[in-house]
């Protein structure tokens, strides 16, 4: 159950942005504030400071939120952090196949990493066409698979612009069959829908605390199956990754002047100094999102964006783009005006504290709805007068 105070933003602001970012709930920005405090005041060495112990319940959050094992679940910085680290950490052989939907049609954090590998390695990178709704050509991929076996797809799970949810499972079944590895990019699905990474099937997926999880910035998830963990080299060399050892008096580090030992699973990938207060808002995030409920989410979820597309309908020279059928989109509702710049109409918006986004899909301006769980049928009503009475002018 959602506490009346915990959306605050919904006093002062009508929030339809959550493709984008989520706005952090009063109780989780308070409990953020509050470790912080403690944190600030006790130094890290405090015995008072709570520390490792919130990345193991968070890891052990997330882990039940997608169906895996807390081994199989790393903090990262962000969506695209964590693509990095797979596409550089990779064991590539060369001229090895990538297979990505083209630049127009899949977000950019999920494109350039790939590129970039791909021209530094000599990887033979594949580009599979797509239909009007963002669908990958399942057959070209399958064609471009059989005709070298061996290398990774990276593909959304939803799209950022049109939000479909794309046939990732199927894309999965043709992986195993002719040895690829798949990344799916759950940016705009987790938090938002119910996502199981073993019904995907997928070896690596990616997802940011801070969109529809609504906890704070500065937190992302890299699922890695144990299956696959071997085949990802970690990078970047840092004391906390290392193995600590015990002589039964005192515990040190395992490395000398010639040697290292690296600790094993998710914790050789998290060098860098920890981002604790990140760590504890995602696991508030989880935490009040178990209680609401994924499948309630997704039900609030589908009625607001059907709600938004019989309004939007109505409006004469309103387009919307996308499928039809609400059960493969996700929170998104895309259009476009005829005669008018999707930028101007949400700064215009942004003037009455509606707050929508303006993005592309290829050389094309939409505008972007996105309504989480906690915005109500009064807050899309609105919004839909509104633009209304935008057009007008």
């Amino acid at each position: 159950m959602i506490e009346a105070d915990d959306f605050a933003i919904n006093n002062t602001t009508n929030y339809l942005n959550n493709a984008a970012f989520g706005p952090v709930p009063e109780s989780i920005l308070n409990d953020t504030h509050a470790y912080l405090q403690e944190y600030s005041h006790n130094g890290p060495d405090s015995p008072f400071v709570k520390k490792e112990a919130y990345f193991e319940e968070t890891r052990n959050a997330v882990a039940g939120l997608i169906g895996c094992s807390p081994e199989e679940v790393i903090f990262t910085q962000s969506i695209t952090h964590g693509i990095n680290i797979i596409a550089e950490g990779y064991s590539w052989k060369e001229n090895d196949r990538i297979i990505l939907r083209e630049s127009s049609k899949e977000h950019v954090a999920n494109f350039l990493p790939w590129l970039k590998i791909a021209k530094e390695k000599n990887l033979d990178l594949q580009i599979t066409g797509s239909d009007e709704f963002g669908n990958p050509d399942l057959q070209k991929i399958e064609l471009l698979m059989k005709e070298k076996p061996g290398g990774i797809v990276a593909i959304a799970h939803a799209l950022y612009n049109l939000g479909t949810v794309l046939d990732v499972e199927s894309i999965a079944l043709l992986a195993k069959k002719y040895s690829y590895t798949v990344l799916v990019d759950a940016a705009q699905t987790v938090g938002c829908l119910p996502v199981n990474v073993k019904a995907l099937g997928c070896d690596y997926m990616v997802f940011s605390g801070y969109k529809w999880l609504c906890a704070p910035p500065g937190i992302g998830i890299l699922y890695i199956s144990k299956e696959t963990q071997k085949l990802i080299n970690y990078y970047g060399m840092d004391v906390r990754i290392l193995e600590a050892i015990s002589d039964g008096v005192q515990v040190k580090l395992n490395f000398s002047n010639d040697d290292y030992t690296v600790k094993p699973g998710p914790y050789k990938f998290e060098n860098g100094f920890r981002n604790y207060t990140g760590v504890v808002g995602l696991l508030k995030a989880i935490e009040l999102l178990n209680r609401v409920g994924i499948s309630e989410v997704a039900k609030k979820n589908k009625e607001l964006i059907a709600l938004t597309i019989q309004l939007l309908n109505d409006i004469p020279g309103v387009s919307i783009l996308g499928v039809n059928d609400l059960a493969k989109r996700t929170s998104i509702v895309s259009f476009k005006i005829e005669g008018k710049k999707p930028s101007e109409i949400v700064a215009k918006l942004h003037n009455y504290r509606i707050v929508l986004a303006a993005r592309e899909i290829g050389d094309e301006s939409i505008i972007r709805i996105s309504p989480h769980y906690y915005n109500t049928k009064e807050q899309i009503e609105s919004c839909v007068n509104l633009i209304k009475e935008i057009i007008k002018q």
